[in-house]
């Protein structure tokens, strides 16, 4: 949001500050709007279309990048856009009615030129001392170095914060040898356990997944409101009393934080009732 704000300011700047050099030589609020709009005209649609076409092919990527920088780059190009358009139209035409001689010789402009020229003189002391004093000013650079590269290696940092968001995944397989009548099995009663536990709201289990011998389950807690564990700590709970259950093994996870970083659950469902029932059900499900 910053970076669009910046961008939205940055192209009306150039032309506020066309005119007022405009003014300064002479020229009528109209006359120095209309000149300084057609002398700028040519860069600010050349920088406009150059930032709306750098920023927006980013909101087309697939993956990770596509999905944390899709609105980012649809932003920054609406924004470049909207910058130049304000900044050919609606800028000089404000410049022309609120810019005149009275402004430039105002007291504000006054006291903010005075204010600008007195931190350039401090400036330039600064700089002259920084450059008379070279010896002492290499080992405050090197500090400096070395204190940014000590915050960057111990700074802790998240590709994304962890959220509850009110599930726990629980994956695992039987014997390389199982079919999904073996799993299901041993599934049933660790459905049975998940259940049990007051914060759970409902679960999902899921034989055959990707494989015969693997299985897929959900656990899906109740509101905040209703629960004092939060997701966390019931996906260790659950791994707790489901490390060492007989015929599987079994191990839990959090969905994760950010969408498109996981694979699509991918099932076979397999019966003995006719094609003509199976095919109901598929589109009972699809329904």
């Amino acid at each position: 949001m910053v970076l669009a704000i910046s961008l939205v300011v940055d192209d009306a700047i150039v032309v506020v500050e066309n005119t007022f050099r405009h003014l300064e030589e002479g020229a009528s609020p109209i006359d120095a709007a209309i000149n300084s709009a057609r002398e700028i005209a040519g860069p600010v649609i050349s920088m406009t279309i150059t930032l709306a076409a750098v920023y927006a092919p980013i909101g087309f990527m697939g993956g990770l990048t596509g999905k944390l920088f899709t609105e980012f780059a649809f932003t920054l190009a609406g924004s470049v856009i909207i910058s130049g358009f304000i900044a050919l139209t609606l800028t000089p035409m404000m410049t022309s009615k609120m810019l005149n001689k009275q402004v430039l010789e105002g007291a504000l402009v006054k006291k903010i030129d005075k204010v600008i020229a007195g931190v350039t003189h401090k400036y330039e002391k600064l700089l002259a001392i920084v450059l008379n004093n070279r010896l002492l000013v290499w080992p405050l650079v090197a500090t400096f170095l070395v204190s940014l590269v000590f915050m960057f290696t111990h700074t802790a940092s998240e590709l994304a914060p962890q959220e509850d968001q009110g599930v726990v995944i629980m994956m695992g397989q039987g014997p390389s040898q199982a079919n999904t009548d073996y799993i299901g099995h041993f599934t049933k009663p660790l459905e049975d356990t998940i259940r049990s536990y007051p914060e759970t709201e409902m679960s999902l289990m899921v034989n055959g997944y990707q494989k015969d011998s693997k299985f897929f389950g959900l656990g899906v807690l109740k509101d905040w409101e209703s629960r004092d564990a939060s997701a966390k700590e019931m996906m260790t709970r659950f791994q707790k009393d489901t490390v060492d259950f007989p015929g599987l093994q079994v191990f839990t996870i959090s969905p994760p934080d950010l969408p498109g970083t996981s694979q699509a659950c991918r099932s076979r469902w397999s019966s003995r009732h006719p094609l003509v029932a199976m095919k109901s059900y598929t589109n009972m499900l699809r329904s």
